[in-house]
């Protein structure tokens, strides 16, 4: 046997064995997909839609849950644009800078790749179908066309116009590629845990004949797909959909199956080697860069000992199932009863002169019943136990799913704003690990991304970069460039404020009993501590949020460089202002003789830091006025944001001047207050707060 017909049947075998491996898979996704798209009683029927003769009031009403849960999924992931970091492999001046490039080529190719709408593709496969796989490479013909002249061509009299006449061909100058892939075209090596421990990956893909011939300079001749093949990839693969193959205006003569294997290296073949074929022809063997597979899997629910995982999809269906059979029972039951059944002597009742037809008219014979009425039976009616199982089964899809009414933007099951909030943060919490396992494929696709530009760029690039700021900036590098080593890091989801709502609980309590300290828990919360990181207001008003959950837990820390002082101070203040909170201070100023809440002076003596940091500005003290009913002032605690922001700042409550300080007794941050009558005072209530000479805190 020739290495040719070696390699080939090598490759056919190793899919054969995968498909055999991953069969109950492969079913389970077909049945997932299915019933994502409602087919859901033609899977239940066993392939029969409807009975042959059914009953007038039977129905089969099929109410799809599945697809608003996974498109809020979706649109979780579309909120907002990657946070892209990276860190240099070491402190050489060349690694800082070439992390940096890094970055911004990072961030050019998120857009260029369309990688926003690539991950929206990637949850929603990977909920369906219970995985999803990025991969990362290089294609030749990809980019930018550029001109071969012929020889003998003018180039010094074009003056940077080009003349199509002089122009011999054009010539791709390559560029990277992202491709998101589906179950049934990726296999790995049976008994693999995952792809980094599988010893070869498979990848299948239905391509374009010409696509192919220009990809590998080959003609295939007749090795088009054929019902032959069709057949061949059926009978092994039960999630294989021949109809999807061939795309608008295209047969299936004019498209062929390319495999791809992709084999780590061994003590034969020491670089690795990736293998590309057809069904009866070899076409190339190319060395495995790095001896890397570069290609991640995201998978929804790990589940243990399983290497593919499943779905929330596939684990909502028995409930929707039931959903849907419990819905239409309910419905046939009402079109029973509005239609009852109408008993009647023969001859007694012309069923034509009916107005309202009824769901049936039974006629007697008196003289068989021999002078006895029938009795009528009346049926029960709808059970409000069925209404009820409704419910319940819709909870139940809305718990899987994590997707309760105020994550999906509604507020039917929200009573207050602190209500919904705690259900979006339980939802967050909820969908943390398939967040992160999202975001950790993305980054390590990220460094596969680096890699295959180091390693077959050729040249100078000149991109456009535009910045979290929405300013446009041009970067100009080569592959030396670039850093693959430098430590890169993706954040989507993750920078939302509620994302690790789970997670900052856990560790504020293990501050909270002494088990890690004030370093531990930022660390371990990633903290934003540097300057620069956020850009835009609304980033901005996000890490001020951040910081007030920090504040209230009793850590203390400055401001950075980086924040824009006045959303800080705006943010800080307004967080004193929500209705729970007033009711906080008022109970534990009325519970404690006089004493505020430490988490309160530690808000306002970080608002005071971020005021002393505005350049130009002298530190005016921050005051807060509450009233007898114990309402805190809104226009003293928006003073100092007002003024921090150039603005003239109102009055205070009742004439009274702009509030001028707040301040803590001598000797440092013991939490309790000097209260004194001021102006405002009413009787019985609580006064202005006066503080130390000066008016600043200590």
């Amino acid at each position: 046997m020739t290495d040719e017909a070696a390699d080939l049947t090598l490759v056919l075998d190793r899919y054969k064995r995968a498909v055999q491996a991953d069969r109950d898979y492969l079913q389970e996704v077909e049945e997932c997909r299915r019933s994502y798209a409602s087919d859901q009683w033609l899977i239940w029927r066993h392939g029969r839609m409807v009975e042959a003769h059914r009953p007038k009031h039977r129905v089969r009403i099929t109410v799809n849950k599945l697809i608003p849960a996974v498109e809020s999924i979706r649109s979780t992931f579309l909120r907002v644009d990657p946070t892209i970091k990276t860190e240099p492999a070491t402190d050489q001046d060349s690694d800082r800078k070439a992390a940096e490039v890094s970055k911004k080529v990072s961030r050019h190719y998120w857009r260029t790749l369309k990688m926003k709408k690539k991950v929206s593709e990637i949850v929603l496969k990977s909920c369906v179908d219970g995985n999803a796989w990025l991969r990362s490479r290089w294609d030749n013909q990809a980019g930018r066309r550029l001109p071969k002249f012929k020889e003998g061509a003018d180039l010094a009299g074009m003056a940077g116009r080009v003349s199509y006449g002089d122009v011999e061909s054009w010539v791709p100058e390559g560029d990277p590629v992202a491709d998101v892939l589906m179950a049934g075209s990726v296999f790995m090596e049976p008994g693999a845990k995952d792809i980094d421990d599988a010893a070869w990956v498979l990848v299948v893909e239905s391509l374009k004949k010409d696509e192919v011939e220009q990809r590998f300079k080959k003609e295939l001749g007749k090795d088009g797909l054929g019902s032959d093949e069709l057949n061949y990839l059926d009978e092994y693969n039960p999630a294989f959909e021949p109809e999807n193959l061939a795309s608008t205006g295209d047969s299936n003569s004019e498209r062929v199956i390319l495999f791809q294997c992709y084999e780590r290296p061994t003590k034969k073949h020491a670089k690795g080697r990736l293998i590309f074929c057809t069904k009866g022809r070899k076409l190339r063997i190319d060395p495995l860069p790095k001896g890397e597979i570069r290609i991640v899997q995201i998978t929804n629910i790990e589940l243990v000992g399983e290497r593919n995982g499943t779905s929330v999809v596939c684990q909502a269906l028995p409930m929707q199932a039931e959903y849907n059979r419990t819905r239409s029972m309910g419905i046939e039951d009402k079109r029973l009863a509005s239609r009852p059944q109408v008993l009647s002597p023969i001859g007694a009742l012309d069923t034509d002169e009916l107005d309202n037809e009824p769901g049936r008219v039974i006629e007697w014979d008196p003289g068989a019943a021999q002078g006895e009425k029938p009795e009528w039976f009346r049926g029960p009616g709808p059970s409000p136990i069925l209404y009820q199982e409704l419910q319940i089964l819709s909870d139940e899809i809305d718990d899987l799913m994590s997707r309760h009414d105020p994550s999906m933007g509604a507020m039917r099951g929200a009573t207050s704003g602190k209500h919904a909030e705690r259900s979006q943060a339980a939802d967050a919490s909820r969908f943390s690990p398939a967040m992160w396992n999202v975001e950790d494929a993305i980054t390590t696709w990220g460094r596969y991304l680096l890699s295959d530009i180091k390693e077959n760029l050729k040249g100078e690039r000149i991109v456009r970069i535009t910045g979290d700021n929405h300013k446009a900036d041009v970067v100009k590098f080569m592959a030396t460039d670039i850093s693959d080593d430098c430590h890169l890091e993706y954040s989507l989801v993750s920078q939302l404020e509620w994302s690790t709502e789970k997670l900052r609980q856990t560790v504020m309590w293990l501050h909270s009993v002494g088990l890690l300290d004030k370093n531990q828990a930022l660390e371990m919360l990633k903290f934003p501590i540097k300057d620069g990181i956020y850009e835009g207001s609304y980033n901005h008003r996000i890490n001020a949020r951040k910081e007030n959950e920090f504040l209230r837990s009793g850590m203390m820390f400055p401001p950075v460089g980086g924040d824009d002082h006045p959303i800080h101070i705006m943010e800080h203040l307004a967080e004193l202002s929500q209705p729970e909170a007033r009711e906080e201070i008022v109970q534990y100023y009325q519970e404690n003789n006089g004493k505020w809440p430490q988490w309160v002076v530690a808000i306002l003596t970080h608002a005071q830091q971020h005021q002393k940091a505005i350049p130009g500005e002298k530190p005016a003290p921050v005051r807060q006025s509450v009233s007898l009913r114990g309402e805190l002032d809104p226009r003293a605690a928006m003073a100092i944001g007002q003024k921090a922001a150039g603005q003239t700042g109102p009055a205070g409550a009742g004439g009274q001047e702009e509030p001028q300080g707040l301040a803590t007794p001598p000797g440092g941050m013991s939490g309790e207050m000097y209260m004194a009558p001021g102006p405002t005072q009413e009787p019985g209530g609580v006064g202005g707060m006066e503080g130390t000479p000066g008016g600043e805190l200590q």
